[in-house]
């Protein structure tokens, strides 16, 4: 997944480590990865002519792309044709990140940016200090589990098998009670259609449905929500705007792959991969936290908003709920 102020942006390889990559991929995966990157004419070109194109492509989206339809064991071929370690690797989720890891830091693009670091000099950030400085604006939260002491706060709605004519269904209800930056008694409901994309909110009076059949019990769990770096840019104190002139960057330009000191902003990423419940799978949904920079919306579009829900369970799509003032509103998120 590439979420912004998590991961770096794309930054292309050079052509050489495009065609070692994509050789590492038997016939049948290259060919599919050439009609899922809409290449015209892929139908009649032999390996030879379909690798020469992907190779010469500019930029990496072809393979960050199609890297979702790849298994593990082919993404381990890519890994030993790339010479990038994997040791320890078992999910397809991490090997997957290793190929991002690799992209983003032998990328064409990253010896210009080493160069300007040097040009720029010494900084006084290092990652201990930015950690701490992330600590500092952790907010609390609650992470929801089937598992836990005292009353369930929410219940799991499992989704049916979807129909394009269906209606979005309920995935979520939540009793706002036990939200952290709520003062409302009523319980929200999610609804979702993932497909289309369709999401929708409703809040009523009463009482939790009760758990059943498809239907699970979620408890509450007190944590703190790191920010990301694209928030930690816009919102940090004095020490972060010192670091960002020192590598002559703005805060709102958010952190992507350019940005000189990139050691140290890739050092806070792994903590806080480890750390979120959108990599570290350890909770099905949260209440409260820190916005996210998602395809398509940038985190200062809702800086100002409260985070209400974010699910995590099933992966992709995972849905999020904001306030504004008195209005709930609803997104569901891909990447």
């Amino acid at each position: 997944m590439q979420i912004a102020g998590v991961y770096p942006r794309p930054m292309p390889l050079g052509r050489k480590q495009k065609l070692a990559l994509w050789s590492a991929l038997p016939e049948r995966t290259l060919r599919g990865a050439a009609e899922h990157n809409s290449i015209r004419g892929h139908e009649a070109m032999s390996r030879e002519q379909i690798l020469s194109r992907f190779a010469g492509q500019r930029g990496d989206t072809s393979i960050r792309s199609y890297s979702w339809q790849l298994e593990a064991s082919e993404l381990k071929k890519i890994a030993a044709a790339l010479g990038y370690d994997i040791k320890g690797l078992r999910r397809i989720d991490d090997l997957r990140l290793a190929l991002f890891d690799f992209i983003d830091s032998h990328g064409a693009s990253e010896k210009r940016r080493r160069a300007r670091r040097e040009r720029l000099g010494p900084k006084s950030m290092s990652a201990d200090a930015l950690l701490e400085i992330a600590r500092g604006m952790a907010t609390p939260v609650l992470h929801l589990r089937p598992e836990g002491p005292g009353r369930a706060v929410a219940i799991w709605h499992e989704p049916g098998w979807e129909r394009e004519q269906d209606p979005p269904e309920l995935w979520l209800s939540v009793d706002l009670s036990a939200h952290p930056n709520s003062q409302s008694s009523k319980i929200l409901e999610l609804y979702a259609r993932p497909g289309s994309g369709e999401t929708r909110v409703v809040t009523r009076t009463g009482r939790l449905p009760r758990a059943g059949v498809g239907r699970t019990r979620l408890f509450a769990h007190q944590a703190k929500d790191l920010p990301t770096l694209d928030v930690i840019f816009l919102r940090g104190p004095a020490a972060i705007e010192t670091w960002l002139e020192e590598n002559e960057w703005k805060r709102d330009w958010g952190y992507n792959g350019n940005f000189p000191d990139a050691e140290v902003a890739r050092e806070f990423a792994e903590v806080w991969r480890a750390e979120h419940p959108l990599c570290a799978e350890n909770a099905w949904a949260q209440l409260g936290g820190w916005p996210m920079t998602w395809p398509g919306e940038d985190v200062r579009d809702r800086l100002d908003d409260v985070l209400m829900v974010r699910t995590y369970r099933h992966y992709e799509p995972w849905l999020e709920v904001f306030r504004r003032g008195t209005k709930y509103l609803s997104r569901s998120r891909i990447t």
